[in-house]
């Protein structure tokens, strides 16, 4: 992953959610010294007839209303819009730009809403070819980066560039490995789990850990609720997943769209190719 990030685009609506991304791009943009941009989509709703602009089954549809009053809150903003399915609209564009950095805001939404319309940061994270940075508020430089690990190349490749983002923002970094608890045989021991947090350290570059200083937490039991309950709202958690794609990822998969739905902490998902984003 390019560090610092030297083109970041920004996903936006009208929403509150969409103004505290921006506000939250624009100061890593000013610390990067990088390019920002916004990308305003103008959703494709599900119409009794089919594909639409239409307001039928109730979707909320960004139109020219809300881009005015998007361009009121955000008077200083380039943005760039667009028309299509939002998710798929907002990842293609992001990687057609040479975006480092796709930033988003989420909604929350819960129980039927979501069944119905989901979540359009999770599809954004299982279509982008771009690392995705979810934020529900500015990051507090007080907070620190969260890394969960697993004994596998990929996870290790993630906590790299979870270190890289540690050692750009100053802040403290924790490597956490849980033990999930199997339903036949022996659960691994803290020791084990310690050892295996340990071996993805290890496997840092020298001067990455010297730099970020990663301490090693270890838990058990039920790994997304372990992370959300170890991040604070001003942390960064950084997610990482196999070649398969990440939220399609056997293991992390499910973790990772819990993680989504209940943190308060801000989200750095990277897609799939860590050579690339690694390097």
């Amino acid at each position: 992953m390019t560090m610092p990030p030297k083109k970041i685009i920004v996903a936006l609506d009208d929403s509150e959610a969409a103004v505290t991304a921006w506000k939250a791009a624009a100061g890593l943009a000013r610390r990067a010294g990088a390019v920002i941009e916004g990308l305003y989509v103008k959703q494709w709703a599900y119409a009794v007839s089919g594909y639409g602009s239409t307001p039928e089954a109730g979707a909320r549809l960004l139109d020219e209303a809300g881009m005015a009053r998007l361009r009121r809150r955000l008077p200083r903003a380039r943005i760039r819009v667009s028309r299509g399915m939002a998710a798929a609209e907002i990842a293609a564009l992001a990687h057609r730009r040479g975006a480092h950095l796709l930033v988003m805001g989420t909604h929350g939404r819960e129980g039927l809403e979501r069944a119905v319309m989901g979540s359009v940061a999770e599809a954004v994270i299982s279509a982008s070819r771009t690392p995705v940075l979810v934020v529900r508020r500015a990051l507090s430089k007080s907070g620190g980066v969260l890394a969960p690990v697993i004994d596998a190349p990929y996870s290790r490749a993630g906590l790299t560039i979870a270190a890289r983002w540690a050692a750009w923002l100053h802040l403290r970094l924790s490597v956490l490995h849980v033990a999930e608890q199997p339903i036949l045989g022996r659960a691994m021991t803290p020791a084990q789990a310690r050892a295996i947090a340990a071996g993805a350290v290890a496997g840092l570059p020298a001067a990455l850990r010297q730099a970020c200083r990663p301490v090693i937490a270890t838990g058990a039991g039920d790994p997304a609720r372990e992370i959300v309950a170890r991040a604070g709202g001003g942390d960064l958690i950084v997610l990482s997943a196999h070649v398969k794609g990440f939220l399609q990822d056997r293991v992390l998969g499910s973790t990772a769209q819990r993680v989504l739905r209940h943190t308060q902490a801000a989200v750095l998902a990277v897609p799939a190719d860590h050579r690339r984003w690694a390097s």
